[in-house]
């Protein structure tokens, strides 16, 4: 259902003037917070502030600011990199602008007319700027202070030259500090931290423990501030209990049995026997309290459960009641389970903080040593790792007896500006505080010159809690830097920036209504009192919104109006494996990858237009957002687009390990440093190296002596391909590195694709998905040579250790002119845009099952304190309290994240999803579909249950001609060259087909282009002529025909089992063996000069290169076909006329033969040339 025109667009509010936001945001002499909506020009303001802080003032009371004396801090190096990019290009076009074009520039800029002094000095500030040593000072928080603590690496206590961890790096050190300390304890090495070990080992595996230790060593700084303030060990333990309100001094077990000694057994067995024949479920309480009643001491332990059952519900959360008129009856009775209850829940909340505070300490006990461990590692190899250069600068900033650092500091930076600031946490605010705090309490170098804080970000895209980032402290640091500047005398402004430069208008109109309910805006720190309202800049261009039914796999009317929408091309690849159709109806995850894949192909190969550009869509203008890269869901989408012949980047990071054709890499590594490892062999045999049946390994593995190996048992049995190439592989492991050994081994051919390569033969089994991982498995090979691992040992030991994960730079693909269409998560895509946006994982819950067993609490005076919880069981109150807060925070991030998501789209937004597993409750928190879902019915877009709900605008802003590919098709001046005559013998030289030689131009006739089933029939022929013979003979004709019901849908169903008929009689008759034999290639390229300088390019059906002679077979499809050779049409003989021309160039001591094969009778007829 589509509203091209609905009444809440029609009727435009008055837009605020952008450009007068912006100026004031860009004022050097103020303070200035700018809250940027998405999309409304932040890097723009940055840039303008930087060019504004450089030129001097239009009243000359100041010149400009010196290039190092201005700081842009940013989150990213991408964003870094953008904004340098920008300013260099300006300044650049300063320097060559005419004085009017320069004048017209600098005045929109500033708002004022400028003096000739601001127009030389702006014409002057590309070379200040090139000769300023490392130009301007943009860039990360990281590297500002990797350069600081450079300069001053004695004052830090770092020894000069260190090095800077990146992430893998880092990764892998606290993998190899974890496995030797896990080690060590399993060993008994430690002795002291044997019984914390075991303890823990009862509780969690070896994954989990490191995953557990790394959470806690992430977050050095406050484990060590606990440890110096708390303790470690009993002492830790003690105050833990003290913390966490624990009454007892005994331990869990003691506190079990006093808690059992003291239950009144006489009032609880006579209270046992008067409810007993109440009723039935009375009778039942009793009679597990009166078994309870009956057990010794110790199985009274054992069996505690039955006994808490009898007066708690099961999940123990809630209190039973007695039935029937107990408190009437039996008042003493009922009063006795209420005191009970209450002592219970008591007991078990005691019990909880107990164990929690035990298995905490053991965890940070252990921890701590890791810790030692950890920053010994970095010590040996004088390195820091990232949470270093934060803490050693923040340390190097707040320490006094630092003036001299202060000084220098304070003499080099007049301007600080703040990119993103909703995604710097706490400890990097604490660093901006340090460099702000001289020129904002008033002190410092005093001349006239301004000195400004700049901050810029949008609590409403604050999505990096897991780096630490927190709108609490973006809000708070607001207030901060507000109240500094008035207390300094100097002039804050905040500054809101609203207005979208990006965004359709359905889009944020969508955007506002759903963030209306003003507890959903809470999430994106909206408060009550203020409203979320969007501008957009392009409100005269067209947009749209679209909401597609969810379950459309499983129901098959709306198949039926999901398919009239989404067009499909007709040209699919043909799918090897056996039939998936089934599996696709029934799996979520492959019937909605499908359908995009589908729509996307839709506007691809028709040529939709993007209407505010007015140009064909191109795979690079669409992004496809996730949640989460895990699930079948990505995988499904690029094989999807894959299939449908649309240009696909694959997702933005990967994890090596997790990858099967990594996997299977591994394998190979393992066995080639160690061949008696029959595991890893089964493994590199059964993967696309070699590819054997079971039936071979079976036999191979059970015919072996006891004591030999699968390796040594093959010499006798396996084929000799296979034996030469794994012995290769062996023998090149001994003296190649780890990237020129994959390197060659998967550019080289291997047993399953004998003439071509390893990595065609993965490409063919596993599909071109697994090319991607491949390629970044050689770059992590290479990159980890250069990091000292030389050895195959060495590299699979730390792929095993860590789970290295890949991140790929899909916007800079974007950039270079890659033309993919972008998958990727929605934190990924933060900055970020595309005219197209589909959202699919729309249905994913933001539920309590993803919030860490690990949490922080703080103590009175701040000390970040961590518990940890083994299970649901063992949970304190303060730990429960601290998880219920979590949970709401996930979910404001949540909501954060849909708007993130919402605002990437520049023209159109698509929204879908898969049904969930289980359906979704009242009392759940709404997901992402239901929010959206919600405002289409608040803005009567479509009605509930629709399969298709559109709104969309039409274009109103006149716009230029179409663009195809690029290229305008507004005309232009005819160049000269045409006029002039050209070289004769170059005229002639023109590329042909093969089949027009000989004929004029061709004349497509009426009936020809109404009736094409015969050209549709050919294409098909073709192509199955083309992939059967790869196939296995008993396979050919089920793949033929799933093939023909995917591709030629348009043919009636006899048609198609005709086509199925023809091509494998062909491929069943010996007659055509050596046709399709190996010696045989199919669909040859070949381009040649031909007679009379024309250029042939053609392809040939089947060329089959024989000892004795060249065979050249092209296929026809006539119906009927020929009788003889006489009856061959010329063009025809023509067209295999030419072929021969070419071939025989390149094979020239062979005689070359030519044949057309007739498909609907199998017929091979010679043809004489």
């Amino acid at each position: 259902m589509t509203f091209a025109n609905n009444a809440p667009l029609e009727s435009h509010p008055p837009i605020p003037d952008p450009n007068e936001a912006q100026r004031r945001a860009t004022t050097p002499q103020k303070d200035i917070w700018v809250a940027a909506s998405a999309g409304s020009g932040k890097t723009k303001v940055l840039t303008d502030r930087v060019l504004r802080l450089m030129l001097p003032d239009p009243k000359g009371q100041w010149e400009g600011a010196e290039p190092h004396k201005i700081l842009c801090i940013t989150f990213t190096k991408a964003a870094a990199a953008l904004m340098a990019i920008r300013i260099q290009n300006k300044l650049g076009e300063w320097t060559t602008m005419s004085e009017e074009a320069l004048h017209e520039d600098i005045r929109n800029l500033v708002n004022a007319d400028p003096t000739p002094e601001m127009l030389q000095a702006a014409r002057q500030l590309f070379s200040k700027v090139l000769d300023t040593p490392g130009g301007l000072s943009i860039m990360t928080i990281h590297s500002f202070c990797q350069s600081t603590l450079a300069r001053f690496p004695l004052e830090s206590g770092l020894t000069p030259g260190f090095k800077v961890l990146d992430e893998v790096q880092s990764a892998e050190l606290m993998s190899k500090t974890l496995l030797s300390l896990i080690t060590d304890l399993e060993k008994g090495n430690l002795k002291e931290l044997e019984a914390p070990f075991d303890r823990l080992a009862l509780l969690m595996d070896f994954d989990q423990l490191r995953t557990t230790l790394a959470q806690l060593l992430d977050k050095m700084e406050d484990l060590e501030r606990l440890t110096k303030k708390y303790g470690t060990g009993a002492r830790l333990e003690e105050n833990l209990r003290t913390i966490l309100s624990v009454e007892s001094k005994l331990t869990p077990e003691e506190y079990i049995r006093d808690f059992i000694a003291k239950r009144p057994i006489g009032a609880l067995k006579d209270a046992a026997l008067k409810i007993a024949d109440t009723n039935k479920t009375n009778g039942k309480l009793a009679e597990s309290l009166l078994s309870w009643l009956s057990l010794n001491e110790n199985d009274r332990i054992t069996h505690i459960n039955l006994f808490l059952e009898v007066f708690l519900k099961k999940d123990l959360a809630d209190a039973r009641k007695l039935t029937g008129k107990i408190e009437q009856n039996f008042p003493d009775i009922a009063d006795l389970f209420m005191s009970e209850s209450k002592e219970i829940f008591h007991f078990l909340e005691q019990q909880a903080s107990m164990i929690q505070c035990e298995q905490t300490a053991d965890l940070i006990d252990i921890a701590q040593e890791g810790l030692i461990r950890y920053r010994s590692g970095k010590r040996r190899l004088n390195a820091l790792d990232f949470s270093d250069m934060i803490l050693k600068t923040r340390q190097l900033l707040e320490h006094s007896g630092q003036e001299w650092v202060h000084f220098k500091l304070d003499e080099g930076i007049d301007h600080i500006l703040v990119d993103e600031a909703q995604d710097t946490n706490p400890h990097q605010w604490q660093i901006i505080r340090h460099l702000s705090a001289e020129f904002l309490s008033g002190w410092g170098r005093e001349n006239h010159a301004p000195r400004s804080i700049f901050v810029v970000g949008d609590k409403k895209q604050s999505i990096f809690s897991f780096h630490g980032a927190d709108p609490e402290s973006f809000a708070h640091m607001k207030n901060y830097f507000e109240q500094k500047s008035q207390e300094a005398g100097r002039s804050f402004e905040p500054v809101n920036l609203q207005t979208s430069f990006r965004t359709s208008p359905p889009v944020l109109k969508l955007v506002d209504t759903v963030f209306k309910n003003p507890e959903l805006a809470l999430g994106l720190g909206i408060e009550r009192s203020e409203n979320l309202e969007h501008f957009s800049f392009h409100h005269q261009d067209s947009g749209l919104i679209e909401l597609w039914g969810l379950d459309i796999q499983n129901n098959k009317n709306s198949d039926k109006r999901a398919d009239q929408t989404l067009t499909e091309h007709k040209w699919k690849l043909p799918f090897l494996e056996s039939s998936n159709d089934q599996a696709l109806s029934n799996n979520p995850d492959s019937s909605l990858a499908n359908k995009i894949a589908l729509k996307i192909s839709s506007m691809v190969h028709n040529g939709e237009l993007l209407k505010r550009e007015n140009r064909p869509i191109r795979p690079k203008d669409i992004i496809i957002l996730v949640r989460t890269r895990t699930g079948g869901l990505v995988h499904e989408l690029i094989r999807q687009l894959k299939l449908n012949n649309i240009e696909v980047s694959g997702i933005d990071r990967m994890t090596l390990n997790d990858q099967i054709a990594i996997q299977d890499c591994l394998a190979l590594a393992r066995f080639v440093r160690l061949p008696q490892d029959d595991l890893s062999l089964a493994c590199v045999l059964k993967s696309p190296f070699i590819r054997i049946s079971e039936d071979d390994l079976m036999n191979w593995s059970i015919k072996r002596k006891t004591d030999q190996s699968l390796w040594e048992s093959m010499q006798a049995q396996a084929p000799k391909p296979i034996l030469d190439w794994l012995t290769k592989a062996i023998a090149n492991a001994q003296h190649l590195s780890p990237f020129n050994f994959f390197d060659s081994i998967l550019t080289c051919a291997c047993p399953y694709d004998q003439e071509g390569s390893s990595r065609r033969a993965f490409s063919t089994l596993l599909g071109t998905d697994c090319l991607d991982p491949l390629d970044e498995f050689l770059s992590y090979c290479l990159q980890s040579e250069q990091n000292g691992i030389l050895s195959l040992e060495d590299l699979v030991t730390s792929l095993e250790k860590s789970n290295i994960t890949i991140k790929r730079e899909l916007e800079a693909t974007e950039k270079e002119g890659g033309d993919q269409v972008r998958i990727m998560t929605v934190h990924a895509s933060k900055g970020l845009e595309a005219p197209i946006v589909f959202i699919p994982d729309t249905m994913s819950k933001p539920g309590a099952q993803k919030i860490d067993k690990l949490l922080w609490i703080t103590d009175t005076d701040n000390t970040k304190i961590p518990l940890w919880s083994a299970s649901s069981k063992i949970r304190s109150p303060q730990y429960q309290q601290a998880r219920t807060k979590e949970i709401e925070k996930a979910y404001q991030e949540y909501l954060r994240l849909l708007y993130v998501a919402l605002t990437r789209a520049r023209e159109r937004l698509y929204i879908c999803g898969k049904s969930p597993k289980s359906e979704l409750k009242e009392s759940d928190t709404p997901v992402w579909y239901q929010l959206i879902e919600s405002a289409f019915n608040t803005m009567k877009i479509g009605t509930q249950g629709d399969a298709l709900r559109t709104w969309e605008t039409q274009q109103k802003r006149s716009i230029g001609p179409i663009h195809r590919n690029g290229q305008s098709t507004e005309a232009t001046s005819i160049p000269a060259y045409l006029f002039c005559a050209s070289d004769t013998e170059e005229q002639d030289r023109r590329f042909i087909r093969p089949s027009l030689i000989g004929r004029g131009d061709p004349a497509i006739s009426p009936l020809e282009q109404a009736e094409n089933f015969r050209f549709e029939r050919g294409i098909l022929t073709h192509k199955l002529f083309e992939f059967l013979p790869d196939i296995l003979p008993e396979r050919r004709e089920s793949a033929a025909y799933r093939f023909l019901e995917k591709n030629g849908s348009t043919l009636p169903e006899k048609t198609r089992a005709e086509i199925a008929k023809e091509v494998l009689n062909v491929m069943n008759s010996s007659d055509f063996a050596k046709v399709f034999g190996k010696d045989s290639l199919a669909e040859v390229s070949v381009t040649g000069e031909i007679a009379q300088g024309k250029i042939l390019s053609g392809q040939i059906d089947r060329l089959v290169v024989l000892e004795d002679r060249i065979l050249i077979v092209d296929f026809k499809t006539n119906r009927p076909s020929p009788l003889s050779a006489e009856q061959i049409p010329e063009e025809y003989k023509n067209q295999l006329r030419a072929y021969k021309s070419a071939i025989s160039k390149i094979y020239t001591d062979k005689p070359i033969h030519c044949a057309l094969l007739w498909t609907d009778r199998a017929h091979l007829m010679p043809v004489e040339i």
